[in-house]
């Protein structure tokens, strides 16, 4: 059923004041995503994969948070006993778990799904605040700002954050009950990569199988 969802979805629109060279790529970068996209007959199964991973960015921070399609995925993947990997922002994509999709398409809400209470990091509310008075790059004249922070949203969906007292120290947590690998930034990659590693070989092991 969820292949009938994953061409659903959404590709957000350039933002407000989005770089121009960035803003003239996006159709030719969407049809190239929609080109990829596998035809519902060919063969595919979410169980084949030994592992999926998803990088981090502020981008997720709005195609993936509270959207119906993600949880529906991710509910598969775990269901399908794939571990997930996420970095950085990206674990925002767990505020998505509390959906589901019916099958007619409808998005079904469960507040106490399967992922709930699940241990993860990801960038603090300090660090990014940091980041955005010294860091990220800004407008003369404006100020850069975000509509949320990671670790409050995930705090807010019933999720254990646990986070780094020094927002640039490597963290990598692994929830093994339900199969979450999760890095607090682009410093906890190489870490994260060979935790990464070590599952994948260990299921591989359990499986009979190399991971794909």
């Amino acid at each position: 059923m969820l292949r009938r969802h994953l061409g659903r979805m959404l590709v957000s629109q350039n933002l407000p004041n989005t770089d121009a060279e960035a803003a003239s790529i996006r159709d030719e970068v969407v049809a190239d995503v929609i080109a990829r996209h596998r035809s519902l007959s060919a063969a595919f199964s979410l169980a084949d994969l030994g592992f999926t991973y998803a990088p981090g960015g502020h981008a997720p921070m709005v195609d993936f948070h509270d959207n119906p399609v993600m949880g529906e995925l991710l509910h598969a993947l775990r269901e399908n006993d794939v571990p997930v990997g996420l970095i950085c922002h990206v674990p925002v994509a767990m505020s998505s778990a509390k959906y589901r999709l019916g099958e007619d398409g409808s998005t079904l809400v469960d507040e106490d799904h399967a992922f709930r209470g699940a241990r993860v990091t990801t960038v603090p509310k300090y660090g990014e605040i940091g980041m955005l008075t010294f860091g990220y790059p800004t407008v003369p004249g404006k100020k850069t700002r975000l509509p949320y922070y990671v670790d409050v949203a995930l705090k807010e969906a019933g999720y254990d954050v646990l986070v780094t007292l020094n927002p640039s120290a490597v963290g990598v947590v692994w929830d093994e009950e339900h199969g979450l690998l999760t890095g607090n930034g682009q410093q906890s990659v190489d870490a994260q990569a060979r935790k990464l590693a070590e599952i994948a070989e260990a299921r591989s092991g359990r499986s009979g199988r190399a991971p794909r």
